[in-house]
């Protein structure tokens, strides 16, 4: 390798040290559930290595630090920062005590209309509904928001789980063969696009088809409001918004984007009686209309699902994020080193 070649590599890895700010990390739920299509779950224990493996690897940061840096010069920081989405109960209660006792700060970007609801989430009921039933019906036939879908059950072995953000391009003809896991990612994608209400609704019917009580379980229930302020109350956590029902904001119109974002900043502000000032995407959608939208809310920082590291040529507005999976501690520092590097 000539010398010239070898400066010239030499620059180009200084450079790209130069831009990358470090990544940000983010969770769902830290639990261990029979099911979990999306792989959003992150066992207590494989939690606990992989909080470990960033107090050795790197250098926690909250969040908002991380923006206020974000443009400033400066090689090798490493900076890691937490973020967890939704707002589930597992985080106050399973994720919490370990951040604490790592000392991590965290951001939990919490979905207003939630809170106090002692029910699931959507995706959660449609798991019960679809996926944990000993016996279902062999044909799936219900009617959603004035479109009927049937399809046929059939036993399949080995479908794959699929990735939070893994949507799927091409809807199965009429009466098409799916396991239940595919008939579940197949409703999460027709559901994810309906209004509130014809969601609720489009869940009740296949409830009746399923033959299935709509009881919530405990272990799958969001924050109750005393359980936001009691995380609030730590000075490591921050509280985020994430809208009021937790849509595809892309998909709505400038009034209802507006709707979901201001007033899901306003009610989390007034139960915790100080400004919100970061905000998650919601299935990481979003377009230049919900930008604005969220600078013009006077938002500071917000968040998508873009998996990568952050750099310093990245916007504020539309920072990327890497989800995090059940990795042990081992297989997480090797992932973790590789995005760091």
């Amino acid at each position: 390798m000539n010398s010239a070649f070898r400066f010239a590599r030499q620059v180009k890895r200084a450079l790209t040290g130069f831009n990358r700010r470090g990544v940000i990390l983010t969770y769902h739920r830290v639990a261990q559930p029979a099911s979990d299509p999306w792989q959003l779950c992150v066992s207590p224990e494989h939690f606990a290595e992989q909080m470990e493996v960033i107090a050795r690897c790197g250098l926690p940061v909250a969040l908002p630090q991380m923006q206020r840096n974000l443009k400033r010069f400066s090689v090798g920081r490493k900076e890691i920062a937490i973020t967890f989405d939704d707002g589930y109960a597992d985080n106050l209660h399973n994720a919490a005590p370990i951040l604490v006792r790592y000392g991590m700060p965290a951001i939990f970007f919490v979905v207003s209309g939630a809170l106090d609801s002692r029910k699931e989430f959507w995706w959660d009921e449609l798991e019960r509904l679809i996926l944990s039933p000993a016996a279902l019906p062999e044909t799936f036939d219900v009617a959603m928001d004035g479109v009927r879908y049937c399809y046929r059950i059939v036993s399949k072995q080995g479908a794959p789980t699929r990735e939070y953000g893994q949507d799927i391009t091409d809807m199965p003809p009429a009466n098409a063969e799916l396991s239940r896991l595919e008939l579940y990612y197949v409703l999460s994608k027709i559901i994810s696009s309906l209004a509130s209400e014809p969601k609720n609704t489009a869940l009740r019917q296949i409830s009746l088809w399923a033959n299935q009580s709509p009881q919530a379980r405990s272990d799958y229930l969001p924050l109750a409001v005393k359980d936001l302020i009691s995380l609030a109350q730590n000075p490591l956590f921050e509280i985020g918004a994430h809208t009021v029902s937790h849509p595809k904001l892309s998909g709505l119109s400038t009034v209802e984007q507006e709707t979901e974002i201001t007033r899901g900043k306003r009610e989390l502000e007034s139960i915790l009686g100080r400004p919100i000032t970061s905000f998650s995407y919601p299935h990481g959608s979003y377009s230049d209309v919900t930008v604005e939208i969220v600078r013009r809310a006077r938002l500071q920082v917000a968040c998508t699902i873009e998996g990568r590291p952050v750099s310093r040529s990245d916007d504020p507005f539309v920072l990327p994020r890497i989800i995090v999976s059940n990795w042990s501690g081992d297989l997480f520092e090797e992932r973790l080193r590789r995005w760091l590097a």
